[in-house]
């Protein structure tokens, strides 16, 4: 018998367990293309939780929802806007980000450049921020991995 158990928890990060039990009549090749195929599925959904991470945290970012971007925060971060560069508890951040898109009402975020580490402990996303004032904001932000989940704990907006 052969059995997958598969979960995806709130984070969608993919979680594998095999297992199999072997009855005489299974043979090595066929055990050895069941795992080489666990395997390869495996590597597939974690390239793609790779890109996911990063494009939900743009996506926040394009909504200017300040609440929504504090889900993804660390306990302190590191915000930069324009020349004023400051670090804040997570709550200060969030009223941070409030006043600044407050004044800067998104319009549009394109994801520009990405880190692209496959296996890293901490990633970067480029973009940039258009505002419905016809602004734009170069928009920087480094996350981090805590506990399985990536979080941010850089923030930058440099306005163009």
């Amino acid at each position: 018998l052969f059995f997958i158990f598969v979960k995806y928890s709130g984070s969608c990060y993919f979680y594998g367990i095999i297992l199999v039990v072997l009855y005489r009549h299974f043979n090595r090749t066929v055990m050895r293309i069941l795992l080489f195929c666990y395997l390869l599925i495996s590597f597939l959904f974690g390239i793609s939780q790779n890109k996911n991470d990063l494009n939900e945290i743009a996506t926040i970012i394009r909504s200017g929802n300040a609440a929504q971007i504090a889900k993804f925060m660390d306990n302190s971060i590191e915000i930069t806007i324009g020349e004023s560069q400051k670090i804040y508890s997570k709550a200060q951040a969030e009223q941070v980000l409030e006043r600044f898109f407050d004044k800067n009402n998104p319009k549009q975020f394109n994801l520009i450049h990405r880190s692209n580490v496959k296996e890293g402990k901490s990633k970067y996303g480029i973009g940039e921020l258009l505002t419905t004032s016809n602004k734009k904001f170069r928009t920087y932000f480094y996350v981090v991995l805590i506990n399985k989940k990536f979080l941010i704990r850089e923030l930058n907006f440099e306005e163009n």
